[in-house]
């Protein structure tokens, strides 16, 4: 793209570029799509940002049309949410927040809000046990509290799948939907949407390109529909729908077949708790009620939030929820094995001193919160008459353990001795007069009544140990996720793996592109013949180690360099890197560069037949004088379209050309016998220098090959000395050096 960019567009480009990097420090990748790629970055304050870098031409009035439809949408959102804190609403809404963006001629830039947990659908891809339901559930809610505020508010997404919803891991797991392109005003047409989320009225209007009779938010709705069935599928619907879309596949076979296709079977409506793994009915309806193949049945966000939040069926309130797995003691207490009446215990992360649940107490939650970060938990009074008041305590939320599942299973401490309880939870026996705080037994005491369930909770009053207060391993989560940024290739599709690490090249076209560069690298007088290095073969390397090798340096710069990576060209023997725009000597380069020649197995040709690889070269952006201190730059420019590596760059050798060397043996100080016997060049063409150039005083006897000034002696006519001469001969210097770089070091190669 540079190459269509005028001198004033690559001057903004580089002062947009230098103000991102005196703001911002990078710290890694989080993740990239189509779009491009998003980074984590630091301010100058310590707080953390993300960076959605996306290369476009701003000139493209569809492309940018895109870029600010999403600005204007958001910044929208962003300013009711505030508004709504204004008013004392401090729940925090799950739709991404803006605080900046740049615009470039080749690129954008947006600034937003830092999460740490990748997306949803790269979460689905990384599950090898299915979701607990009451995450499902929590995940729906908080997608239908952001698009029901987005709807009140005019503006619907209409593009909501996994990919466009992110998750702040750090914040116990919250989501936040993202990417808001494709989103749409009241009376707009649509503009974009994926097709395998799409519902089938949306499908039928983009045949007949007529979308005047939809409802966006009824789309949304659906969308939301196709997310939770991935949930539920544990599977990216991308991957399965094959030529049908869910839309279809409904349409066709019904929406009961496509909720019974689900890998977890729904439990019968009569079970209510036990090792029966399975997903309730009350999670089946709720999908099939987002996913109705008729508009007018589908049920929108904004009336799914009450019965979410307060239907005592709802996947979120239930007392027992079936999960994928159950949860062992020890283990801290999240969404996903949170039960009511489960025993817990002081969690890693406890810090309310022995005020609520003393060291060894064994507690019991007696109450479930509808947005999933909390819990409350009683413990018994021991020294008190006054009844237990529960107290609120994280369930991994911010990454702060505060509660561990208590140790289970537990003596029966209310009616026989010989049987086992796993939870606090008992029938109330109306022959019975509970109260709370009473004590039952001698050995327990009732820490919660929930008479609308016909249930008390209780809690044992001896202490039980606990073997460590460390938090698990298992459940450390990185302070940041590193994505690629770059679509995940494995190699070239074009290669012939069956073929071996290299096979002939025998493409015509693909051929004269090698040998054109192998020719053409340097502007060649007319009188160096292409005889002298006849090419007889050309292979292309399909080593798979090299070339991923290759794509993690790649990546690394595009995350140093908020994801501008450059590409150059250069040939490599067991010297390095020769290029006249690309020099690198470091050690990091030789190592590699005789790693792969020995790899390909292609060192030790004969000294008349030669091999020289042609290499793909990785490379950051260029220093300049206005580049800020903490900027990581790869090369620097060293003249008009010049530049040199800094550091070291990885190369990947692509292409192993094998050409004979038929060259007169004094070619390779940059004479030829032809050169020197030929007749005089004309005094404008010769060097006035009548003495050596290098010596100044024996005559001159050879002539320079490129411009065919007479400058050398006998004795001065070496490669010592010839690398001296750039400095000596001001008219033919540039060339001189480039000729040397290549024919003085590619082709004399041993």
């Amino acid at each position: 793209m540079t190459s269509i960019l005028s001198d004033l567009d690559l001057q903004e480009t580089r002062q947009k570029l230098n103000q991102i990097d005196a703001n911002y420090e990078s710290i890694g990748c989080l993740g990239h799509g189509g779009f491009g790629s998003v980074f984590a970055a630091k301010k100058k304050s310590g707080r953390r940002v993300a960076l959605k870098v996306m290369p476009m031409d701003t000139s493209d009035e569809d492309e940018y049309e895109k870029f600010t439809r999403e600005i204007e949408a958001v910044v929208k959102l962003n300013s009711c949410m505030d508004e709504e804190k204004k008013l004392g609403n401090n729940r925090d809404l799950s739709i991404v927040y803006f605080e900046d963006w740049y615009i470039a001629s080749n690129f954008v830039c947006i600034v937003m809000n830092y999460v740490d947990g990748g997306t949803l659908a790269s979460e689905i891809e990384r599950k090898t046990e299915p979701y607990a339901e009451r995450r499902i559930g929590w995940y729906a809610l908080q997608l239908c509290d952001a698009l029901a505020f987005a709807h009140e508010r005019g503006v619907s997404h209409h593009d909501v799948k996994a990919a466009n919803i992110l998750i702040d891991a750090s914040g116990g797991g919250k989501l936040l939907l993202a990417d808001f392109g494709t989103s749409i005003k009241p009376g707009e047409e649509c503009v974009g949407f994926t097709k395998c989320y799409a519902s089938p009225e949306l499908l039928a209007s983009f045949e007949l390109e007529d979308f005047s009779s939809l409802r966006p938010d009824k789309i949304d709705s659906y969308a939301l529909g196709c997310v939770l069935y991935e949930l539920l599928l544990l599977q990216r619907l991308e991957q399965v729908s094959g030529q049908q879309t869910l839309a279809q596949f409904i349409d066709g076979a019904g929406l009961d077949a496509a909720m019974e296709s689900l890998p977890l079977p729904f439990l019968p409506p009569d079970t209510t708790k036990g090792n029966i793994v399975g997903y309730t009915h009350e999670l089946k309806n709720l999908v099939m009620n987002l996913l109705q193949p008729n508009a007018s049945d589908r049920w929108l966000p904004s009336q799914l939030q009450q019965p979410l939040r307060n239907d005592p069926k709802s996947p979120l309130l239930m007392p027992h929820i079936a999960a994928a797995k159950t949860a062992s003691p020890g283990v801290p207490v999240t969404v996903d094995n949170i039960q009511l009446g489960m025993f817990v215990q002081r969690g890693p992360d406890w810090n309310d001193g022995d005020r609520d649940g003393p060291i060894g107490s064994v507690g019991v939650v007696v109450s479930l919160d509808a947005d999933a970060l909390y819990a409350e938990v009683a413990f018994p009074s021991r020294t008190s008459q006054r009844p237990p008041e529960p107290i609120c305590c994280r369930i991994g939320a911010s990454n702060k353990f505060e509660l561990k599942v208590g140790p289970m299973p537990l003596p029966d401490f209310v009616s026989n001795p010989n049987d086992l309880r796993h939870d606090g939870i008992v029938p109330i026996d109306s022959t019975v007069a509970v109260t709370l705080g009473g004590k039952l037994n001698g050995k327990c005491e009732v820490v919660g009544i929930d008479k609308s369930l016909g249930v008390m909770m209780v809690a044992p009053l001896e202490l039980l140990p606990i073997k460590s207060l460390a938090k698990p391993q298992i459940w450390q989560l990185q302070e940041s996720s590193f994505c690629s940024p770059r679509e995940h290739v494995m190699h070239p599709s074009s290669w012939r793996l069956d073929q071996g690490p290299f096979t002939d090249l025998l493409e015509q076209e693909e051929f004269e592109n090698v040998l054109s560069l192998f020719f053409g690298t340097i502007d060649l007088p007319d009188h160096l013949k292409k005889e002298y290095f006849p090419v007889q073969k050309i292979e292309r390397t399909q080593d798979t180690w090299l070339f991923e090798s290759y794509a993690r340096r790649k990546e690394k710069v595009a995350m140093e360099n908020w994801g501008l990576a450059n590409e150059v060209d250069a040939f490599m023997t067991s010297d390095g890197l020769h290029q006249n725009n690309i020099q690198m000597f470091s050690s990091g380069g030789k190592e590699f560069s005789m790693k792969a020649l020995n790899i390909l197995g292609k060192i030790g040709p004969s000294s008349s037949t030669k091999q020289i690889l042609l290499c793909r070269v990785v490379t950051g952006r260029a220093a300049s004088a206005s580049s800020p201190s903490n900027l990581i730059c790869h090369t620097e420019c060293i003249g008009k379209d010049m530049y040199r590596c800094r550091g070291p760059c990885l190369a990947y050798p692509q292409y192993i050309i094998t050409y004979k060397n038929q060259a007169p043996r004094d070619f390779r100080y940059g004479v030829t016998t032809e050169a020197a016997n030929a007749p005089q060049s004309s005094p404008e063409q010769r060097s006035p220098t009548k003495e050596c150039v290098i010596c100044m005083e024996r005559p001159v006897k050879y002539v320079m090959v490129p411009c065919g000034h007479a400058v050398l002696c006998d004795r001065c006519n070496s490669p010592y000395q010839l690398r001296k001469l750039k400095s000596k001969c001001p008219e033919c210097r540039a060339t001189f050096q480039r000729t040397m770089m290549i024919y003085g070091r590619v082709v004399n190669d041993e």
